[in-house]
């Protein structure tokens, strides 16, 4: 059969978004013709059906093939091979192909939220706001821009600014319904300022959509510990642990705390004693001055 014709069915074939016969079609064609078309298009196939790693073989390839014939070099050569990294983890090699795609296309907002993805993975998250914020400036205003530039400010301990972004990004909404990372990240920022019914109305809307993360609990209770409701505060330290399975130092001391302020000195006692014994299996010396 003719190259034609393997061009034709190709087309049909990715209307359909049959990409692995897509994938055979474009081998028989650079069988025929080494052209960097040709394996961009059979990466790209393998791109989509998540094989990322055989992906970069073909992306890599187009890109050599392009330079030995001198032709032009696509953005996008370099876009999904920084992709396909971002996708087996491989954070610093995403970012140096997508930097080199941006050369080529600097305005493109899907490449910055692609860096952005890739150094917020490698907790850089001074460097994934700034990409973060590029993608707002480029696309404009959406819940998913205001809301990963919230989560930034949020992992960089700048709670006013990330309640101002992850507040703007639940209006954007539709339904004005927050998301789990939304409602998370605002109720623990809520806290951190203080605000601890704010917090707590953030941390059940986290808890209606996802209710087995720890973390969640261990905020509600010190919510409920700021606001001297150690009935609820205990309940929820004992369902975080129930969650690790295991010890964590902080929260037995905080529900020490919370049957000592109950009078259930029994209880704190026999606390203290096992945040003594955990003390002494680990290497880091840990403070009751952080639990009071």
């Amino acid at each position: 059969m003719d190259k034609e014709f393997y061009i034709k069915k190709a087309e049909e074939l990715y209307k359909n978004k049959d990409y692995q016969n897509l994938f055979d079609i474009y081998e028989k064609l650079i069988e025929i013709e080494k052209d960097s078309k040709y394996y961009f298009r059979a990466g790209f196939s393998l791109y989509m059906l998540s094989r990322y790693k055989e992906a970069i073989k073909y992306f890599k390839k187009a890109f050599d093939t392009a330079l030995e014939n001198k032709n032009s070099i696509h953005y996008y050569y370099f876009f999904y091979l920084g992709a396909s990294y971002n996708n087996i983890n491989e954070y610093k090699k995403a970012i140096k192909y997508l930097n080199l795609s941006l050369e080529v296309s600097p305005y493109n907002h899907n490449i910055h939220r692609w860096i952005a993805s890739s150094y917020y993975s490698l907790c850089e998250y001074k460097k994934a706001l700034k990409y973060y914020t590029n993608v707002l400036n480029i696309e404009g205003i959406t819940a998913e821009n205001l809301k990963w530039i919230g989560i930034c400010h949020y992992r960089l301990h700048n709670y006013d600014e990330a309640i101002e972004y992850l507040e703007k990004s639940a209006q954007c909404n539709k339904n004005n319904k927050k998301d789990y990372h939304t409602a998370l990240c605002l109720g623990v920022s809520y806290y951190k300022m203080d605000k601890y019914k704010k917090a707590m109305e953030n941390l059940l809307e986290a808890k209606e959509i996802y209710d087995d993360n720890d973390i969640i609990y261990y905020y509600m209770g010190l919510c409920s510990l700021s606001v001297k409701d150690y009935i609820n505060a205990i309940e929820n330290f004992n369902k975080q642990l129930d969650i690790l399975k295991n010890d964590n130092i902080y929260t037995i001391c905080y529900l020490s705390v919370c049957y000592y302020k109950l009078k259930d000195y029994k209880k704190h006692l026999k606390l203290i004693k096992k945040v003594r014994e955990l003390q002494k299996c680990t290497i880091q010396k840990y403070s009751f001055s952080k639990c009071i």
